[in-house]
């Protein structure tokens, strides 16, 4: 008798967790919210998403806009019922920016971040010049979005790679990174 009581009782409160974690706002149901619970109050704070990139069975790269025009980037991934920030990273300048560098001529203005204990790895940016075709990172071309008239470039992969970007012409020509 003494058993079942221990049974029932332990099964009740599983069943009161699994309510609660999937009623509570404490556990984010999307990537997004997510991402905004863990950058309330901070520069990171989501103007406007860009796209959401699925990057393995669980994980999701979020590019967005922040509230000062400037590129930032998340890497969520899925538990069973919610989901959590692996990193955030950015402030990238954009032409749409409050904040707009000067004096530098740049073709390009790029990010690198590594998480997990540096064993994963996402680069993301927005490409200036139109003489700019493609991006290579790690022997990999970087993948282009077109977004309200900028071109925002990313590439995301595992292990730690000891590289650099590097950007080509339309002819293949290696390009600096300033004019």
């Amino acid at each position: 008798m003494k058993k079942n009581t221990i049974i029932v009782t332990a099964v009740v409160v599983l069943i009161c967790f699994g309510v609660y974690v999937l009623t509570s706002d404490r556990f984010p149901k999307t990537s997004r919210a997510a991402i905004e619970q863990a950058v309330e109050g901070q520069r990171f704070m989501i103007s406007e998403i860009i796209d959401e990139i699925e990057i393995d069975n669980n994980g999701i790269l979020t590019l967005y806009l922040n509230g000062y025009g400037e590129l930032d980037c998340a890497v969520t991934h899925k538990n069973l019922f919610y989901y959590t920030v692996d990193n955030l990273a950015g402030h990238v300048y954009t032409p749409n920016s409050a904040n707009v560098l000067s004096g530098v001529n740049y073709r390009a203005i790029l990010h690198f971040t590594g998480y997990k204990s540096g064993e994963e790895y996402a680069c993301f940016g927005v490409i200036l010049d139109d003489d700019v075709a493609r991006i290579e990172f790690n022997n990999k071309d970087m993948k282009e979005i077109n977004f309200r008239g900028m071109r925002i470039a990313y590439t995301y992969g595992s292990g730690n790679p000891k590289s650099k970007f590097t950007l080509y012409d339309k002819d293949n020509n290696v390009l600096e990174l300033t004019k």
